[in-house]
């Protein structure tokens, strides 16, 4: 959806929307697929789930977090995505009708030093949908929208859990 070099901001604000709020049990995500020269690995927002995944570098592990917590109803989420000139990444999520939710900075150290390039990315497990479900990219660009840029980070303070290959 985006490209963006390292060194400086990418923020994403897609519309998600699913019928029964499930986004498909986790079917989709919203997330960065960060990229070197011959190597990426994908951080990822199950949105109504509040997963955050990491699958590491080719057949590296997969990992997981609960970042937020789940959102049953059926319901309209934005999720805002923002890449710092440092590397670090966070994600926000608003529900409709919801106060705005802060996943916490995922700090650059986090990562390995080959990525050089990020890449917002809708991630779609297309054969086993359950729902209709609408993804749309509202805004992508150099800066959030001004109400959103004033929002100081926090440090993520999460557990992350290596899942199985079947999971």
């Amino acid at each position: 959806l985006q490209e963006n070099r390292a060194g400086s901001m990418l923020a994403v604000m897609p519309a998600a929307g699913g019928q029964q709020g499930t986004l498909n049990g986790g079917r989709i995500c919203l997330g960065i697929e960060l990229c070197g020269d011959t190597k990426a690995m994908s951080l990822m927002l199950a949105p109504c789930s509040g997963h955050c995944f990491i699958k590491h570098a080719g057949s590296g592990p997969l990992m997981r977090a609960d970042v937020f917590e789940s959102v049953d109803s059926p319901v309209s989420i934005q999720v805002w995505i923002q890449v710092f000139e440092t590397g670090a990444i966070r994600f926000l999520r608003q529900a409709k009708g919801k106060d705005l939710e802060d996943s916490g900075l995922l700090a650059a150290e986090c990562f390995p030093k080959w990525i050089t390039t990020y890449f917002a990315c809708v991630y779609c497990w297309g054969h086993s949908l359950q729902s209709p479900t609408t993804v749309s990219v509202d805004d992508a660009g150099d800066t959030f929208p001004s109400w959103l840029a004033g929002k100081a980070p926090t440090e993520m303070d999460v557990i992350w859990h290596l899942l199985e290959a079947d999971e």
